[in-house]
């Protein structure tokens, strides 16, 4: 494939971050179902926050072209930390999936960073070669 006709690469962190939040939809989706029979709280709550978050992971997920949405995502984390106020279980997942997610973010930008300037050298050796 000629590089006129390469298709553009989507970022790394963009990548990154849907595939946790996405990940993080099903696992508390499954956590919902867990805490609908542990919990101590009236299951209308466990299921609107379970569902809540599961939504709001999802729709983040969709929404990463636009760049406040890794803020969202943020926002998420600390709101499945807060759940587990009342409902332990979401400690564990929360704490994983913030740590996750931070992994994402850091390795993302480097890859993009990388990437954009491997394409800068490659442009810049092709300008060289046709002088």
């Amino acid at each position: 494939m000629s590089e006129t006709t390469e298709r553009k690469q989507r970022p790394a962190r963009r990548m990154f971050a849907a595939t946790t939040l996405a990940m993080q939809a099903f696992v508390l989706f499954f956590a919902t179902l867990v805490a609908h029979g542990l919990a101590d709280v009236p299951r209308v709550w466990v299921w609107s926050v379970g569902m809540g978050l599961v939504a709001l992971c999802l729709v983040t997920a969709g929404l990463l072209s636009k760049p406040w949405a890794y803020t969202l995502g943020w926002v998420i984390q600390g709101l499945t930390l807060i759940a587990a106020i009342w409902l332990p279980l979401l400690a564990l997942i929360g704490v994983v999936f913030a740590l996750i997610y931070l992994w994402g973010e850091i390795s993302g930008k480097r890859i993009d960073r990388e990437r954009k300037q491997r394409a800068l050298d490659r442009l810049d050796s092709h300008d060289r070669s046709t002088d």
